[in-house]
């Protein structure tokens, strides 16, 4: 079984600087909350939610198609 595991992560420009991102300790402790969910639900609460998802298979399909027809008018236009 495949699970997804989902926490926030600040995302400096520069480590060495640590900016005041919580006032209190009480928001560090929230945002380290860490969701687990098996895949299946997961992407089911983003559906729920009314994000738009993609099949990867078809998008990799398009990718290639893409592709090939890139290399096709190359190849014509030499």
């Amino acid at each position: 079984m495949a699970y997804v595991a989902v926490r926030g992560d600040i995302i400096l420009r520069k480590p060495d600087k640590r900016p005041m991102v919580f006032t209190c300790i009480e928001q560090a402790y929230n945002y380290a909350q860490r969701l687990f969910m098996h895949d299946v639900c997961w992407i089911e609460t983003l559906r729920e939610h009314g994000i738009v998802l993609y099949d990867m298979n078809e998008v990799a399909e398009r990718y290639k198609k893409e592709a090939q027809d890139g290399l096709g008018q190359n190849k014509t236009r030499k």
